[in-house]
Order: structure tokens, then sequence, then C-alpha cells
């Protein structure tokens, strides 16, 4: 593999997989990325990919800041390679690997040498495309990403991190087809939080009830942070879930169990009831943390 990339772009893709690179797992090869070059100078594309075994983040970048005079591929230290990538000038960077489990990059005067693993051992990048029982329907919906952002911020802080409450660590997500919309619940045990929205006919494209894992809702959230224009495009399929944005593909494993029936701890009639402003309480709350 031989090839010129923009600082920028591969800083991009390395910082996408952050999240998900195991740090201390009993498979070594999971600490690596897999980089893979396809393609020639002309129409060139780097895939960066990493997974955990439960969740897979896979990202492809074109254009002008990519120039790629000979394809392959190679697995090396994500971690170490990101910070590498980081404090090398602003300036295109040379990737080159003489066989499958070394890399070299070289950058003005900068030089470095990654020793990495054979890309024939990396996991197989987990591959699927929600399909409807009629022929050539995908069953994926489109949301807007500022919508799907906002959601996640306001359930995420509730899902448990109890490893013995296995069917709350995480985001239930619930259809309500007549209404056309889709519904985030998240709890601990002590505290619930819960939000919707209307997102109209596709909501019939969804299951009815599935539990996204913690994990997977925080490299979502990465997902549909990033600054662009593009919606999110999400589907379940048995066990799997899938969303994609641009050139970016989240796969991540859901949580197979029975979420607790929320809706029997919240109150149907509120007797009593207050409106507040949210910043001066903000405020107040804050001093009080302080003591």
């Amino acid at each position: 593999m031989k090839l010129t990339i923009d600082k920028s772009i591969l800083r991009l893709g390395l910082g996408r997989i952050q999240g998900i690179v195991e740090r201390r797992s009993t498979m070594p090869i999971l600490e690596n990325v897999l980089l893979t070059a396809t393609g020639s100078s002309k129409k060139s594309e780097l895939e960066v990919a990493s997974t955990d075994l439960e969740i897979g983040v896979r990202s492809r970048h074109t254009g002008d800041g990519l120039k790629i005079e000979k394809p392959g591929s190679v697995s090396v230290p994500a971690r170490k390679l990101y910070d590498i990538v980081r404090e090398l000038p602003d300036k295109p960077i040379q990737l080159e690997s003489s066989n499958d489990t070394s890399l070299e990059l070289r950058s003005g005067r900068a030089h470095f040498t990654l020793v990495g693993a054979d890309v024939d051992s990396y996991p197989t990048f987990p591959e699927f495309t929600p399909k409807d029982p009629k022929p050539s329907s995908d069953k994926m919906i489109r949301l807007q990403a500022p919508v799907l952002a906002q959601m996640i911020d306001y359930t995420i802080y509730a899902a448990s991190t109890d490893e013995g409450r296995y069917n709350l660590n995480g985001v239930h997500v619930e259809v309500d087809e007549k209404a056309g919309k889709i519904r985030l619940v998240a709890t601990d045990g002590h505290r619930l939080a819960l939000v919707e929205r209307s997102i109209g006919d596709g909501v019939a494209e969804l299951p009815g009830s599935i539990i996204i894992p913690r994990k997977g809702v925080a490299e979502l959230k990465r997902l549909v942070d990033e600054e662009d224009d593009e919606d999110v495009e999400i589907g379940f399929e048995g066990a799997s879930g899938l969303a994609r944005r641009g050139g970016v593909t989240l796969v991540m494993r859901l949580i197979e169990a029975t979420f607790p029936n929320y809706s029997e701890v919240i109150p149907k009639d509120a007797k009593n009831k207050l409106t507040i402003e949210i910043a001066p309480v903000l405020s107040a709350l804050r001093r009080a943390m302080l003591l």
C-alpha cells in the first residue's frame, strides 16, 4: 500500500473510531484500525474501519486530498496512529506499507514506523442492510441529524451503567406508528428520561421496540454531531442496528432483552405543576453543586 493523504482527512477518519477501539482487550487485534486503499491515482478511496465485535465504524474517504499509488491494506494500533497524525505538521502525509504488518508515515521531516498485525486476522466488519419482505425495499428511515442528536442528549444520561441490569444498559427506541412518532426512553431505576418526535410515515419501516446499547448510542451521537448537511439513515434487522451518514457506516449489536413497562411509573394526573425559567435554575444548581 502506498498513498498520499491530507492530514485533515486522515485525522477525521481516525478520530471517528477512537471511542470504539479496545484499549485493554483480550484480543490485541481489536486495538488496531484497518486501513484499506483501493483504486488508483485517478479514482482513489481509503477505508478506515474499526470494531470491538459489538460495534463497528467504517468511513470511506475520497477526493482531491487523497492519491493512491498502490492499493493494499494494513492493520496498526489505532490510538498510536491517531496520536502521531495529530502531532504531524499540516502537510500531506505519505503512508507506505511494504508488507501487511508495518506502516511508514512521512510528513515533512517527520518519519514514523508502526508495527501492526496481519490484516487477515482482523475481524470481519459486519455487513447488513435492513430489508423489507418486499423485493428491493430498504427498511431504512431518514432523520434530521440535529433532531436525533437532541433526542440522544435528552435520554442517554439516564441509561444505567450497572452491568447487572442488562436490559437498562441502553436507550429504548419505540415506534408509535399511528401517531407517526419515534420515542426514546432510558432509565437506571431511579430516574427516567423520555423524548418523542414526529417523523411522519417513515416510522412504519422501524420495528416496534428495540434497545440500543449505551456505547452504541454514544457512537451514534458522535456521528450525528459531525458538521455537515447530511441527514442520518437508521434501520434495524434482527439483533443488529445500522446508521449511515455520508460515507460513514455504523453497525451495532442490539440488546436482546425486554425493557420494563416505563409508562406505569409516569404520573397520569400530576396535582402539582411548576413552570420555571431554565437559565436561573441552572445557575442556582451550579452554585449549589459547588458544596
